[in-house]
């Protein structure tokens, strides 16, 4: 469960349901998405792990604000590329929101270990919920495998999993409302 729900992964399933709904989804606008939202974030982490300096869920606490950081720049790049230049309003809002819960995520983990898997459902479920509908709430029922399969691992306290849920709900929430209050920001 850790491997298959994590940040990443459900970034890039919502992101194809989000180029599917604006009606742009197509082969190289997966790949795209997909280079912004797994390949760019993960990379940093991957190569640190094949050369022995981290394990694959950056387990240290200390190790985590260096990939939050790169995460974040990968996200910027994302988010540059749909208000720019493919005129994606929706994925633009969507990326952006995984900048702002990135970027806070690494000033948390200045301090505290918080879950990147609960954040990574909490928030983007956040971003549905309040883009698509309420009945994308749903969704957060994906928070009890991931509690129960990060607390099985012994990966996270339940106080981790409470963080990192909150933080990726109330950032995506305090993201969508200053977006909608300066629109411009996200959308032509």
């Amino acid at each position: 469960m850790s491997y298959g729900l994590n940040a990443n992964t459900y970034a890039i399933a919502l992101g194809t349901y989000l180029l599917y709904v604006s009606n742009e989804l197509s082969v190289n606008s997966f790949l795209i998405a997909f280079t912004f939202l797994v390949v760019l974030p993960l990379a940093p982490i991957f190569t640190d792990y094949f050369r022995g300096k981290t394990d694959i869920f950056v387990s240290e606490k200390v190790d985590r604000p260096k990939y939050f950081l790169l995460a974040s720049l990968a996200y910027l790049l994302g988010y540059i590329y749909y208000r720019f230049f493919f005129g994606d309003g929706l994925m633009a809002f969507f990326i952006f929101t995984y900048l702002t819960v990135t970027l806070s995520m690494a000033l948390v983990s200045l301090r505290w270990k918080a879950s990147v898997h609960a954040c990574g459902v909490s928030g983007p479920t956040t971003f549905m919920v309040f883009a698509l509908g309420v009945t994308y709430s749903v969704l957060y029922l994906l928070l009890i495998p991931v509690y129960m399969s990060r607390l099985a691992l012994k990966a996270h306290t339940r106080l981790e999993l409470a963080l990192g849920t909150i933080v990726g709900f109330v950032i995506t929430l305090l993201t969508y409302c200053f977006v909608l209050s300066f629109p411009h920001l996200v959308f032509r």
